[in-house]
């Protein structure tokens, strides 16, 4: 059935969003409290304007009407968000899912197991997040919330990532009991240290968003206190197959070449739990080969000569597979 869901995103690109809804069908334009109005009727083929926004979501279904537009005025502040208007969209068509499941208080544990009984190998938190009036991100669970959700989640086996970029949602996730942790893009070295002691692993995002002297500095700190380090890349927020960027802003932020290639290899298995990133017999035969070696020169990721995937090869030189 169709169900009108509402959506409240930023807008990435303000020319693209106004030729988007132009294109779609959008016919007025009108001054409203708080902002611009647009109507937008007809039947929008709104799945080609999901590059436009920065949707929790993660985008429009392929079939769907977008029923009402609602441009506020732009955000205030520094950082990301700051000079991009906001937009509510109301969407009609099939039901969308959110791109994470909300919780609070003791019923976070109600949502991890169901999480899990729904097949979840990974459970994930956003131990801090942009919301409210203020600028930047800020916690998001207290430190008991994360902690029964740890525990449900352990107690059945599973291990928790969590999404946090700031000093002190690392620390409450840290004491909680994680597994690893997504970007601390503005950890310290007193977190870090605090990382280490606990055995939490970094999956930094260093080249999502662009590189910063902050997002250096936190990287050299984890470093520097020998916290666990795989890569991760965020890739999606970066076009897919730029990949290797990450492995060499590791290196340039003074990660040993040889250790960004365990990070994305054998230390990233070892963190997800799982038998990939090395060679040996008893593992999966997924095995890459590049023009240079990436030990001396890390650029070499990029050249990619031969692929094989399970034992197949999908990829090797002259351009034809080889079996």
């Amino acid at each position: 059935m169709a169900e009108e869901t509402e959506i409240k995103c930023r807008i990435e690109d303000a020319g693209a969003f106004r030729k988007a809804l132009k294109r779609i069908g959008a016919r007025t334009v009108t001054r409203a409290a708080g902002g611009k109005a647009v109507r937008a009727r007809g039947a929008a083929r709104v799945h080609e304007m999901n590059d436009l926004f920065d949707t929790p979501q993660g985008g429009f279904a392929k079939h769907g009407q977008l029923v009402r537009v609602r441009v506020e005025n732009a955000e205030k502040g520094r950082g990301k968000g700051a000079g991009r208007e906001r937009v509510v969209l109301t969407y009609k068509g099939p039901a969308m899912p959110q791109g994470a499941e909300e919780a609070s208080g003791m019923d976070i544990i109600r949502v991890v197991r169901d999480q899990i009984g729904h097949g979840a190998d990974w459970v994930k938190l956003y131990a801090d997040y942009r919301f409210g009036p203020l600028p930047g991100s800020h916690p998001t669970f207290t430190q008991e919330e994360m902690k029964f959700a740890v525990d449900a989640a352990h107690s059945a086996g599973v291990p928790v990532a969590v999404h946090s970029s700031t000093a002190e949602g690392m620390r409450r996730a840290i004491l909680a009991g994680v597994d690893t942790i997504e970007h601390g893009n503005e950890g310290t070295p007193e977190v870090f240290k605090l990382m280490a002691e606990h055995n939490v692993a970094l999956c930094p995002t260093l080249a999502a968003g662009g590189m910063s002297d902050r997002k250096r500095a936190s990287f050299q700190a984890a470093l520097a206190a020998g916290v666990t380090i795989l890569s991760g890349s965020d890739v999606g927020t970066f076009p897919h197959g730029d990949n290797g960027h990450e492995l060499e802003l590791m290196v340039d932020c003074g990660m040993p070449a040889v250790d960004a290639l365990k990070a994305a290899t054998s230390v990233a298995g070892r963190v997800l739990k799982m038998e990939i990133g090395q060679v040996k017999p008893g593992m999966y035969a997924d095995l890459i080969a590049l023009d240079g070696d990436p030990t001396k020169e890390i650029a070499a990721v990029r050249r990619v000569k031969f692929v094989m995937k399970a034992g197949t090869v999908y990829k090797s030189p002259g351009g034809q597979p080889a079996n």
